[in-house]
């Protein structure tokens, strides 16, 4: 572009204002070659062209945002990663690529299969492998195996302990009780493992809870109190007597009260034995007689393997009785021969002889006065002053005791008791050498007396 300096007034005619401006070519093409400064804004109706713009170009307008605005965090092998909706671009610091290996430092997360043609390190956290997918060739040494797994010859196997109760077999995981220890003891406490058919899972029960169950399920409870004898009383069930009753802590088979009060112990054609009574070495075996729990007759084998029948309380007679008969009488408890009276109703027949190394009487001498006894039969009173001969009371047992008196002393006798004799209450013997012999008689109804039946001498 040209201009011209023209000094002075200039008048213009035309279509143009008269001003400098109407007289720029403004439609020819035009270079400048200097800089161009403008103090105001230029405007152009068809835009602005340049190889390059300088300069603040804040107010420009209309001009397309770029794809990448910004580039933070640039380092070397840095994998750039992109900001949401701001145009910044930045290197991240955990994942970097040289060429040949990818590295993240973080969690990396997949929506679908992760393929690779191997994976090294712990595979400790690998979880919810779909059933459809597999994993392969891993060493059991590069897994971590916890306390239920093992590495057996780099091959992952399932750790049993030594008493588990488990085995493997060739079709998997079985039971074998064989490895578990034996019980010492059993508590209620303990469990045992039992299957639950109402969800289909194993449980355990205390031994205790299967005891429950099993006595109300399967088994009758025992009837009534501690110590019954228990019996089939039907359907099942138990029955029980408080009449029979057996005692722990002393042996002791026992009937108690009501009616019970009788054994019956019946024999079979093959056996010839009913009752038996099998004692220890050395020791006795009794059957004892009781009158409301007080014992008033036995048998019993003694430690010397001796049979004894006796009676135990004083006054008890024992018989041997044929039908209702007595034919043998021993008139006190626990008598024997040799100190008590012998009483035969009916006659006595021996076949063959008889002997004693005894002698037929009992005699005893006295200087003094003296009660006598039922096992005394004749008594000699030998002193020389005044006595006193005191018979025993008569009692049912005594009825038929002979007794001989006689004084042979010089001092007085006198003789009494609290039966009289032929109804006297006292008798003297007089003289010296004089006696009687006296019986214990029952008069009738209990009324009991001594009978003198032979004397010598005055009374």
């Amino acid at each position: 572009m040209a201009f011209n300096i023209i000094k002075g007034k200039v008048q213009f005619s035309g279509d143009s204002q008269g001003t400098i401006e109407d007289m720029v070519d403004n439609h020819s093409d035009q270079t400048i070659a200097g800089t161009k400064t403008f103090s105001s804004i230029v405007t152009a109706s068809a835009g602005l062209s340049a190889s390059f713009f300088y300069g603040n170009g804040t107010n420009l307008t209309g001009i397309t945002q770029p794809a990448i605005a910004t580039y933070d965090g640039a380092a070397t092998n840095r994998i750039i990663v992109g900001s949401y909706n701001n145009n910044v671009v930045s290197g991240a610091v955990g994942l970097t690529y040289d060429g040949s290996s990818l590295n993240v430092t973080g969690d990396v997360t997949a929506s679908a299969v992760v393929s690779a043609s191997a994976f090294h390190g712990s595979a400790a956290s690998l979880k919810s492998i779909p059933t459809n997918q597999f994993i392969s060739s891993i060493s059991a040494a590069d897994l971590s195996l916890g306390s239920g797994l093992t590495n057996s010859g780099g091959n992952l196997s399932t750790l049993l302990a030594s008493n588990s109760g488990l085995a493997l077999s060739p079709g998997g995981l079985s039971t074998d009780v064989s490895t578990l220890s034996s019980f010492s003891s059993l508590d209620n406490a303990d469990s045992i493992p039992v299957y639950d058919n109402d969800d289909s899972s194993t449980k355990r029960a205390t031994v205790s809870t299967l005891a429950t169950h099993i006595r109300n399920n399967f088994f009758s409870l025992p009837a009534g109190t501690t110590g019954n004898i228990q019996f089939h009383a039907g359907s099942n069930t138990f029955g029980n007597s408080d009449n029979l009753n057996y005692n722990t802590s002393t042996d002791t088979l026992s009937t108690i009260s009501g009616s019970f009060r009788h054994l019956l112990v019946e024999g079979v054609n093959d056996k010839q034995t009913l009752f038996t009574l099998n004692k220890s070495e050395n020791s006795a075996s009794y059957i004892e007689f009781r009158n409301e729990g007080l014992k008033y007759a036995e048998i019993f084998g003694t430690s010397a393997e001796t049979l004894i029948m006796r009676t135990t309380t004083t006054g008890s007679s024992l018989i041997l009785r044929q039908s209702n008969t007595d034919i043998l009488t021993l008139s006190a408890g626990n008598a024997t021969f040799s100190n008590y009276n012998v009483r035969i109703d009916n006659q006595l027949q021996v076949n063959n002889k008889t002997s004693t190394k005894s002698r037929i009487h009992a005699v005893s001498v006295h200087t003094a006065s003296y009660s006598i006894s039922n096992s005394d039969e004749t008594v000699l009173f030998n002193g020389a002053t005044t006595a006193t001969a005191s018979l025993p009371t008569i009692t049912a047992g005594f009825v038929g005791l002979t007794l001989t008196i006689k004084r042979t002393g010089a001092g007085a006798l006198h003789v009494s008791g609290s039966n009289t004799i032929d109804s006297f209450p006292t008798l003297d013997l007089e003289p010296q050498g004089a006696f009687m012999r006296i019986i214990a008689a029952d008069f009738g109804g209990s009324n009991y007396g001594w009978a003198i039946i032979a004397k010598s001498g005055s009374f």
